[in-house]
């Protein structure tokens, strides 16, 4: 079997794997026991996908993007991370009066009141084997089947954006998009695996290892006026950070009652 037919195999098999259990995973009310079973299958997902690197392929570690970090690599990592966190803030802050607005952040009590060690655990996966799947192995895979490196990143990034798109609302779009393509973006420059990690790490610890208490006292509330209220749900791991954003938006206008409306989970 040839180089180029194995590397199809295991990108259809990898990347299929992650865009059904993005798109088919825990519902956001579930239990811990069953999100427990969503990351069993994650972490089973990633290491099928080395050991076909490994063992089928006969590739080394470097092949899917493992290579030995620099600490100007782990530096860059970090700070990609609090500029992603940095800009999902801007977006919501700035949108919110335009676009919005009726917030329900209902179902993140239901993540953040989970054990930190759970949260943990689902941070870890989602930056490590998050980025393996969509990311680097998807990149290394497609470059390997004759497409340019950005052609390949562009694959990559739209399959990410279907996996995660909420079809709710433009900001919710707008704030995974912009992730998403960062952190391809980011890939694409240091060719590191474990700056990606690090990046995505730094980004989703600051909305769910840092600031629990906030989000959960903020768990419901209504910002801004404008002609039409909307409502929506949040869907994608990075929306815990509008609590940041909420936080920050309070020092200048009070928050009004909270909606009790019915909101799509």
């Amino acid at each position: 079997m040839s180089d180029r037919i194995k590397a199809a195999i295991g990108l259809a098999l990898s990347l299929g794997a992650a865009l059904a259990l993005t798109r088919f995973g825990a519902p956001p009310k579930a239990a811990l026991e069953t999100r427990l079973s969503y990351e069993a299958a994650w972490w089973g997902a990633a290491a099928v996908t080395m050991l076909y690197a490994l063992i089928a392929e006969r590739k080394p570690v470097a092949s899917i993007g493992l290579r030995k970090p620099s600490w100007r690599d782990i530096a860059i990592g970090g700070g990609a991370g609090l500029l992603i966190v940095a800009g999902t803030i801007f977006v919501y802050m700035t949108l919110f009066p335009v676009l919005l607005l009726s917030i329900s952040m209902s179902h993140i009590p239901n993540i953040v009141e989970m054990p930190y060690w759970y949260r943990l655990v689902m941070v870890l996966r989602i930056a490590l084997v998050g980025e393996l799947l969509f990311r680097a192995y998807a990149v290394e895979r497609m470059e390997e089947l004759g497409l340019s490196g950005w052609i390949a990143g562009a694959i990559s990034l739209a399959a990410f954006i279907a996996a995660n798109w909420s079809g709710w609302n433009p900001v919710e779009s707008i704030t995974m998009v912009f992730s998403g393509a960062a952190l391809t973006g980011l890939y694409m420059w240091r060719r590191n695996l474990y700056v990606n990690m690090i990046a995505r790490f730094a980004a989703l610890g600051a909305g769910y290892l840092l600031r629990e208490r906030a989000v959960c006292q903020f768990s419901s509330l209504r910002l801004g006026m404008s002609r039409k209220s909307r409502s929506f749900a949040v869907t994608s791991v990075e929306r815990v950070l509008i609590a940041c954003a909420a936080i920050m938006r309070s020092k200048s206008r009070p928050f009004a009652q909270p909606s009790t409306a019915m909101i799509r989970p």
